[in-house]
């Protein structure tokens, strides 16, 4: 931020999101169970059944996990009866075993995830007040009420948006669609922070008419 500020006067810094399970790439226990019946019947795919009792409150990284196990289980399909069904656990691994991770949060990793990104985003608002930049968070991406659609397997792996409309196919970052929205809003908070035009049709007389 120092080297910005000797280069420029005027920047914008981008705060994070609120809450680690906007992400529709994170998932609870409770939704997968929710689907079990989708997974075994599109899937071949048997859900554990502690993922709606004590499991229920674990989130699950859908990118590794479920689409793991729903290639198993389409695998053991096409092998024949024989096979069996993949199993889908929504356990946390309490080796946490950083070479082998297990994309599983538990309740108390996501409070702490929470907490950190409260005090990331808090500093990140004082640096901008401090150094009269402008401001703008992920929020106005995943904050959406339709950023993070209901959990549907099926849709999930067949669908052209599986992880609803903002969302790129890794479940984190935005796709096009995402990417504009955060890009208008910068364009907004600049716009009325430093009494620019981006994005705003030009007069010929405007004396800014360089920005």
């Amino acid at each position: 931020l120092d080297a910005v500020e000797r280069t420029t006067k005027r920047a914008i810094l981008v705060g994070l999101i609120d809450d680690a399970l906007e992400f529709p790439g994170f998932r609870t226990g409770g939704e997968i169970w929710a689907q079990q019946g989708a997974f075994r019947a599109a899937f071949n795919v048997e859900v554990d059944p502690k993922c709606g009792v004590e499991d229920a409150g674990n989130v699950l990284f859908v990118p590794v996990r479920v689409i793991t196990a729903v290639g198993e289980g389409l695998k053991r399909k096409q092998a024949g009866p024989a096979a069996g069904s993949a199993k889908l656990s929504c356990a946390d691994d309490p080796a946490n075993d950083p070479a082998k991770p297990d994309f599983v949060l538990t309740p108390s990793d996501i409070r702490a995830i929470n907490l950190h990104l409260a005090e990331m985003n808090a500093f990140i608002r004082q640096q901008a007040e401090a150094r009269g930049f402008a401001h703008v968070e992920l929020e106005v991406i995943y904050g959406r009420s339709e950023a993070k659609p209901a959990f549907n397997v099926v849709a999930l792996m067949t669908g052209q948006q599986p992880y609803g409309p903002y969302v790129s196919l890794d479940g984190i970052h935005p796709n096009g669609a995402g990417a504009r929205i955060l890009a208008e809003a910068a364009a907004d908070a600049l716009n009325g922070h430093y009494f620019l035009r981006i994005g705003q049709p030009v007069l010929a007389d405007d004396e800014d008419s360089d920005e």
